[in-house]
């Protein structure tokens, strides 16, 4: 349950300081994790008095961020404060409300480490299986099984520390993308395998080139297509 103090430490004709504490919660959209921003609001708004009989100023001197506030996980870019017209177009009132934001965002270069370098380095290994030859069967269902077991339990581990989310991320979508690279390499390598059985050596090596071809463009070009329309 939210709690909040109130103290008035200056209550003057022109004056008036109070020391809040609060509990404060925000609904976040997270689509563009793990390069997301966000504002964090504070809105102050009287119970009673409408525009009629008083109005919000913002005075720039007095209002700021103290050094001192630190979020763990997150850069504070910056803050604004303004003051809007809350209409309540059902009681045909106007209510002054001041506004304070602070931007948020992930810190860049932990989410390229910490995300993206990983989830690469998986797809790579698999992307490695097309380098060899179709009748490598064995080396090539390792690399392409273990690469796919360590991108679903890679993904596991990147969703945990969000919420349950009604829609996919930048970073769901990098991994649905990793998803099907991995899943095309593995299904070349089971239809190279089947020519092979066959004996027929030159279906398998046309499979092999396409998928060396097609894979790794497709996988970038997805890839490359995801992060442009974040």
């Amino acid at each position: 349950m939210p709690t909040i103090s109130i103290d008035k430490s200056i209550d003057e004709v022109t004056s008036r300081f109070y020391r809040i504490q609060a509990t404060l919660a925000s609904n976040l959209d997270l689509s563009k994790y793990p390069f997301d921003k966000h504002n964090l609001t504070i809105e102050i708004e009287d119970k009673e008095q409408t525009t009629n009989s008083q109005i919000y100023e913002v005075y720039i001197p007095d209002s700021g961020l103290d050094p001192a506030v630190k979020l763990a996980g997150w850069n504070i870019a910056g803050w604004n404060a303004q003051v809007v017209d809350h209409r309540y177009e059902l009681w045909d009132t106007t209510f002054s409300k001041y506004v304070f934001n602070i931007q948020i965002e992930r810190p860049r270069l932990a989410a390229i480490l910490k995300i993206i370098l990983p989830a690469i380095i998986i797809v790579l290994v698999g992307l490695l299986s097309l380098f060899l030859a179709p009748d490598k069967i064995i080396p090539r269902l390792t690399l392409n099984t273990g690469a796919f077991t360590g991108a679903v339990l890679f993904h596991l581990n990147m969703t945990s520390s969000l919420p349950p989310l009604g829609y996919l991320t930048v970073g769901d979508r990098f991994m649905l993308i990793n998803y099907l690279a991995l899943a095309l390499c593995l299904i070349s390598t089971l239809v190279a395998l089947y020519y092979v059985d066959k004996k027929r050596q030159p279906k398998a090596d046309g499979v092999h080139k396409l998928a060396l071809f097609v894979v790794p463009v497709l996988w970038i070009g997805l890839q490359s297509l995801n992060f442009w329309i974040r």
